[in-house]
């Protein structure tokens, strides 16, 4: 028990390491470059930026994503020279294809800086995941540092001599893919699979799945331009980013830790104990949001005032936001029963179907309510995410009604705005928080008793 302790622990410090550090990276390149670069300039730098998660997502992403669930041992390591070989080869045809288009627009620069920030980002993630599922976290986070320092000091710096911003962008992505490769675990000598180690559509599935996530979480930011304000849109965003950098930061490091030792388990044939461990987690991200919600209410945000801007803080919106960073968790955690089970195309379609769930409820939320029924439909659509996936696995059955719970009070939160509402939702959080806390600590003593 003492030795799990300490490598839990361990991964946990590696793995938190690595995310201040990006986190720190990107708090000092953004008012960097906002300086540096007209705001049309940045503009490009932005779009461009955001349109590479897609490209790393069409390119790479089935096969990281499927060599994250069939890894194999770190002394053989075959499918990691298979996964490198299939995602090289498809980042550069991919890559081709997207500049080749690009280039019949007019519009080959920017594309340029899509590739190449892209491949940085797919590279770095494929060698980083390597390490972290062969239990080698602290590799992991150099790995991850070391990507991310040369991806954020080269793009700095070329703009700081003169360099355009997008080439800048195209320049320092495929730096930080070289860097990555120099820590990658190494594959000359190492000898060439007969067949794949997996099959092709079960990582294709969980990237199309990924892709609805993402498509379920930039929804709102997307739409809502188009029926209220620019500042209510900052509003928003500023809200999402909290919610994002507290609950969400916190959710994202716990499931990183905990996704290699629980497939190690599943794959030893501990199913109780891995659906034990699952629903664990389940509870224990309910707790997380609610306690952040608790805290975010006291002194009606007081906490969000002191450190947001002035006019940037919406209290209404702040709990739906939360519980959303909960729910994909959640959802999340139940995805990887299905995906133990190798049900990716499940896992995909049911994604899928929330997500358009969570668009349209957006969308009708947006026109009718604004921001306050965009973060309303973000909410919804995360918990459909949830309730799907958690549908007919044994997987925390007793978390449903609490969820709805949760967010029945956020809605409450959004559509009576005040100081004494936003007490009431605190309290009500915090006794959640306070006794779903004190549930699981019993359950986990009483099922390791």
């Amino acid at each position: 028990m003492a030795d799990s302790t300490r490598a839990i622990v361990g991964a946990g410090a590696a793995v938190a390491s690595a995310r201040v550090f990006s986190l720190v990276c990107a708090a000092v390149q953004l008012p960097l470059l906002t300086n540096l670069l007209t705001p049309a300039e940045y503009s490009l730098v932005a779009v461009a930026i955001a349109l590479s998660t897609y490209f790393s997502l069409v390119a790479a992403e089935p096969n990281i994503l499927a060599f994250q669930r069939f890894p194999g041992e770190r002394s053989d390591r075959r499918n990691y020279r298979y996964a490198l070989t299939r995602t090289s080869l498809l980042l550069a045809g991919v890559g081709v294809v997207t500049v080749g288009v690009a280039l019949g627009f007019g519009q080959w620069k920017i594309a340029l800086a899509i590739v190449g920030w892209g491949c940085g980002i797919a590279v770095s993630r494929l060698v980083s995941t390597a390490w972290l599922m062969w239990a080698e976290p602290w590799r992991y986070s150099i790995n991850l540092m070391l990507a991310t320092g040369v991806r954020t000091a080269g793009l700095v710096v070329l703009i700081v001599v003169g360099t355009d911003g997008v080439i800048a962008l195209a320049a320092a992505g495929m730096a930080s893919a070289i860097a990555a490769l120099v820590l990658s675990p190494k594959v000359l000598g190492v000898r060439a699979l007969a067949q794949a180690p997996w099959p092709w559509r079960f990582g294709v599935h969980l990237a199309v799945a990924s892709l609805a996530v993402t498509v379920l979480t930039n929804s709102a930011l997307v739409m809502l331009p188009a029926f209220v304000s620019n500042s209510d849109v900052g509003r928003f965003a500023a809200m999402t980013q909290v919610a994002t950098l507290t609950c969400g930061a916190v959710l994202g490091l716990a499931l990183t830790v905990a996704y290699p030792a629980l497939r190690r388990l599943w794959d030893a044939d501990e199913v109780d104990a891995t659906i034990a461990r699952l629903d664990w987690l389940t509870e224990a991200c309910l707790v997380t949001a609610l306690a952040a919600i608790a805290v975010f209410t006291v002194g009606d945000y007081w906490v969000i005032h002191v450190v947001i801007g002035p006019g940037y803080v919406d209290g209404a919106i702040i709990p739906a936001l939360t519980i959303s960073t909960a729910f994909a968790s959640m959802g999340q955690l139940s995805g990887w029963f299905h995906q133990f089970r190798f049900e990716a195309a499940l896992v995909g379609r049911r994604t899928w179907a929330s997500a358009i769930v969570g668009v349209v409820a957006t969308a009708i939320g947006a026109w009718a309510y604004g921001t306050t029924g965009a973060a309303v439909g973000v909410a919804l659509g995360f918990l459909t995410y949830y309730l799907v996936l958690r549908w007919r696995t044994p997987i925390s059955t007793g978390m449903t009604a609490v969820a709805c719970l949760v967010f029945v009070i956020a809605v409450v939160a959004a559509a009576l705005p005040s100081a004494i509402v936003s007490l009431v939702v605190g309290l009500a959080a915090a006794v959640l928080a306070v006794g779903l806390g004190a549930h699981l600590a019993w359950r986990i003593r009483a099922q390791r008793s």
